[in-house]
């Protein structure tokens, strides 16, 4: 069935409602806070955000419902700044220390450390999702993951190695263990999520993104062997890999959401990837577009201010201390309306338009289950991802 059919009784349809302007407003108010509270507000933001993103997916005539809090975030946040603090602190210099020791250069050990972070990140991913579940609700159930991070981080880690190996030949693979491990341990109240399929499904669609990496690296080799201007070549290698890499999401998406189902239940997805691809790509254009004219302004403005000054009168004018404020406040000012615009866009333009692609294109089919789903008892998750937020993995809704 695809997503503009007919839907029988027994199918819901899944729709984004929501409102660009009501977002933006949103938007503006809770970064305009997190900035005035020196970034403090930030869990709260996410927490405002993530119900106004739930309660604008509707499955049939019901919304979903998000109850998480933004002292949760907050909480686990601290608590994970903590355990990196350490990780940073004792873990690293002690790798530092080695690799002096043994190679006689920081790079291994700064090296080993950044690679020491990967199994602190998948972990992290698989936190948080559990976290999004338990606190995630349609028609009064909750969603729940079960524990496994362990097999999770490693599925990730291997997927990784190979996809790196194959310049991201093998990546269909890695998305499909980590997405089967994720589905088969899903729960929607009392009833058991499955993912089918085999990875091989994923592999022709990779295609693209295979081609713009192997042109990159070849690009590169040509670039550093023989002459430098091959290296211009990216400008063209890079774009075919970002819009192979997001047809393969748009594919993956399909392909793996027509062959989940819980119990008699199935999933039907149809997103139409050329328009993803293409909403993808302009909406960030117009978010970089933004950023390098801002850039560009404010770069612009502190030149033309100080070029006229002599060194004698610039010493003078910045250990002026009303002068400093001035500066300080114009800085401040400055960072919150481009923090304030950037965020709008982004959400206006590449997650609103992103989410409501993907939601409008899926239908429940057999959804006669619904009527006999009981809440699942489960404990309830604790950290609230905040070693997600706190290796800045967490940005996007």
């Amino acid at each position: 069935m695809n997503a503009g059919a007919h839907l029988e009784n027994t199918s819901y349809k899944v729709k984004f409602s929501g409102n660009r302007a009501e977002l933006a407003k949103e938007v503006s108010i809770t970064a305009l806070l997190t900035l005035f509270t020196a970034g403090l507000y930030k869990s709260w933001m996410k927490t405002r955000l993530r119900r106004w993103y739930w309660s604008s997916v509707r499955i049939g005539d019901q919304p979903l419902e998000y109850t998480g809090l933004g002292s949760e975030k907050f909480l686990g946040f601290m608590m994970a700044v903590a355990f990196l603090a350490f990780y940073i602190c004792v873990v690293n210099v002690i790798l530092m220390y080695l690799s002096f020791s043994l190679v006689y250069s920081e790079h291994g050990g700064a090296i080993v450390s950044a690679i020491g972070l990967l199994p602190l990140a998948f972990y992290a991913q698989y936190r948080a999702r559990a976290y999004l579940c338990s606190r995630t609700r349609w028609r009064g159930i909750r969603f729940a993951l079960e524990d496994g991070a362990g097999g999770f981080v490693w599925r990730s880690l291997a997927g990784l190695a190979a996809s790196v190996a194959t310049l991201g030949l093998l990546l269909p693979w890695m998305v499909f263990q980590r997405e089967r491990y994720l589905t088969d341990r899903t729960w929607y109240g009392s009833v058991n999520l499955e993912q089918g399929g085999d990875w091989r499904m994923l592999l022709p669609h990779v295609r693209y993104f295979f081609i713009g990496i192997v042109a990159s690296v070849l690009v590169i080799a040509l670039g550093r062997l023989a002459d430098p201007h091959i290296l211009y070549g990216l400008w063209g290698t890079i774009p075919i890999a970002l819009a192979g890499f997001l047809y393969f999401r748009a594919e993956s998406f399909r392909e793996l959401m027509n062959r989940k189902q819980a119990g008699d239940m199935k999933i039907a997805a149809a997103p139409p990837t050329a328009k993803i691809v293409r909403t993808f790509m302009i909406g960030n254009t117009i978010v970089f577009l933004f950023w390098a004219l801002a850039v560009a302004a404010v770069t612009n403005g502190f030149t033309q201010g100080f070029a006229g000054l002599k060194f004698s009168e610039y010493m003078d004018f910045v250990t002026n201390n009303a002068v400093q404020w001035i500066v300080l406040s114009t800085i401040f000012l400055t960072t919150a309306v481009i923090y304030l615009v950037w965020s709008i866009l982004n959400h206006v333009f590449v997650l609103v338009p992103m989410t409501r692609l993907f939601a409008d294109s899926v239908i429940l089919e057999n959804t006669e289950l619904m009527a006999r789903v009981a809440q699942r008892e489960g404990e309830a998750q604790t950290g609230a991802s905040g070693l997600f937020e706190a290796l800045d993995m967490g940005m996007g809704i």
